[in-house]
């Protein structure tokens, strides 16, 4: 069985040039098994370069056991005079009693002004190795 998988959850763009561009949604896929091919879409809201800012990225997680699923993610921050700061796609296998996780935030190569993409986090929840 081969599936194809097309999911966006993009921000809105704005139709002037002093609004701010969408936040960019969020999805959680929780499975025993996902197979096929994919695109997974979260961009922040783009808007025009007058004095507005772009939107975040959105948030994507995936959790799952098993996967043959080949898939490509593009998750940033919408443009605009203000580039919106980076969303981000945390993927975790999920094996027996540990999980094998990878955090991922890119912002498509662009710097945010005024908005960092800061994570913050209890540091006994995350394993810096």
């Amino acid at each position: 069985m081969f599936f194809f998988y097309f999911c966006t959850i993009r921000g809105l763009n704005t139709k002037d040039s002093i609004s701010g561009g969408g936040a960019g949604g969020s999805l959680l896929i929780s499975a025993n098994r996902l197979d096929g091919r994919g695109l997974f879409d979260g961009w922040g809201g783009y808007v025009g370069t007058t004095s507005g800012g772009g939107g975040s990225g959105g948030i994507l997680a995936v959790y799952y056991q098993f996967s043959q699923l080949l898939f490509t993610t593009v998750i940033h921050g919408g443009k605009g005079k203000y580039n919106g700061a980076s969303g981000f796609y945390f993927l975790t296998k999920i094996v027996s009693a540990q999980e094998s996780s990878k955090l991922i935030l890119n912002n498509n190569g662009r710097a945010t002004v005024n908005t960092p993409s800061v994570l913050v986090c209890d540091p006994k929840l995350i394993d810096l190795r």
